[in-house]
């Protein structure tokens, strides 16, 4: 992943001589943050939030806006020369005991990649994909129902009734 860790990772193991590939599945670095609710700040502080090497500048607020981070991310990535693939997943990974490196297949931008590395370093987020829990009689309500990661902003929902259920982040 090309998050925050995935990213911080590259830039250490660049540091140190070792060849490293980031897989990312969004278009650009930052979009993990890019595409979230429009008002979003970060819940840690900047002071929690520095990467190696390269420190927050010293204007940013002490609650980032999403969009801060998001740029800083894809800043990082070009001012440390990082070998970010974008838009490319990973689409299944073996152990081969024999050479002692695993076989990675990637999707990178829609062409199939063999890599052949002898560690591999998952750094693909905390929290994983969406889940929406079966609800009874859910095909009879008429109103919309959507999972929180769908959410930008408030604006269509002005004036109207809404119920949020859910007791884990988004």
């Amino acid at each position: 992943g090309g998050g925050q860790c995935g990213l911080a990772i590259g830039a250490r193991l660049k540091r140190l001589g070792v060849p490293s590939v980031i897989v990312d599945k969004h278009p650009r670095a930052g979009d993990c943050w890019r595409n979230r609710y429009d008002a979003l700040h970060l819940h840690d502080p900047v002071f929690a939030c520095h990467l190696p090497h390269v420190p927050l500048p010293d204007d940013f607020p002490l609650w980032m806006h999403k969009d801060q981070m998001a740029d800083f991310l894809e800043a990082y990535v070009k001012l440390l020369d990082l070998n970010l693939w974008t838009s490319s997943t990973c689409v299944s990974t073996t152990w081969d005991d024999g050479s002692k490196e695993w076989s990675v297949k990637v999707n990178r931008d829609g062409t199939e990649v063999q890599l052949r590395p002898k560690h591999l370093i998952l750094a693909t987020g905390l929290y994983g994909g969406p889940w929406m829990p079966e609800l009874e009689g859910r095909e009879q309500f008429q109103g919309e129902v959507f999972h929180s990661c769908e959410y930008k902003n408030g604006q269509k929902y002005a004036g109207k009734r809404t119920i949020v259920v859910g007791s884990n982040t988004s």
